[in-house]
């Protein structure tokens, strides 16, 4: 849900970030820290990391898609 639901490239900013995936988050059936641990995971390869919504924002929209896809496919 959440690879549709990025903004484009243009439009990408920490703030943005931030906001879809924490919308997301809320409406998922799991818990937001969930979400964000899924996420961290699938954007860093780590369950730490630098900050999640900074991190996404720096890697750029094209990364981000390419790693959640990769990380649909090991699921």
């Amino acid at each position: 849900a959440l690879a549709d639901r990025l903004p484009p490239e243009g439009e990408w900013s920490v703030v943005e970030i931030e906001a879809i995936i924490r919308e997301v988050a809320g409406e998922s059936e799991l818990k937001p820290r969930d979400v964000f641990m899924g996420l961290r995971v699938a954007v860093t390869g780590r369950p730490v990391s630098t900050p999640l919504f900074e991190t996404v924002a720096a890697l750029g929209r094209p990364e981000v898609l390419a790693r959640l896809e990769a990380a649909r496919a090991i699921l």
